[in-house]
């Protein structure tokens, strides 16, 4: 066994653990309401990440073994060839993830619009008048603020 494919080997194993933990932090902070994402979401996130987790698996083990087995070229390309497959589906659910976080970004962002237009007419219920409305009438407020200007 050569060194690059020792190198690669941990590499993978380290991803491995790596795709795990993410999962499994991803699994805790849904169940205790910590993220906003749906259960579909999670589900489909989560089922992304075991694919990667088989592909990981899979191209560790064909590094190791089947460059080495030497059964057959149809063999070879079959692996090889279920490899890029599953690298195609999962790509697949992390397009599908991105389409739902975007959705979940332009709902977030529609609700915090509609907040902030709210809290702005609340607030300007709230606000006192202003000296110069009271004084002078609406109309002439810029007048008046040109006149205090000049005088100072």
């Amino acid at each position: 066994m050569s060194f690059e494919q020792e190198v690669f080997g941990v590499i993978c194993s380290f991803f491995v653990i790596c795709m795990i933990a993410v999962g499994a932090l991803e699994v805790r902070n849904w169940l205790r309401q910590r993220t906003l994402i749906s259960g579909r979401q999670l589900i489909i996130r989560l089922l992304g990440n075991v694919l990667l987790l088989l592909l990981l698996l899979k191209v560790l083990y064909g590094i190791y073994w089947v460059e080495y087995a030497r059964e057959s070229v149809d063999y070879f390309l079959k692996y090889w060839g279920n490899c890029v497959g599953l690298a195609y589906l999962a790509l697949t659910f992390a397009g599908v993830d991105v389409y739902y976080t975007w959705k979940l970004r332009r709902q977030c962002r529609r609700a915090s619009k509609r907040m902030s237009q709210h809290l702005a007419k609340i607030s300007a219920s709230f606000a006192p008048p202003s000296r110069e409305m009271n004084q002078a009438g609406p109309k002439s407020v810029a007048g008046a603020s040109l006149k205090r200007q000049n005088s100072e």
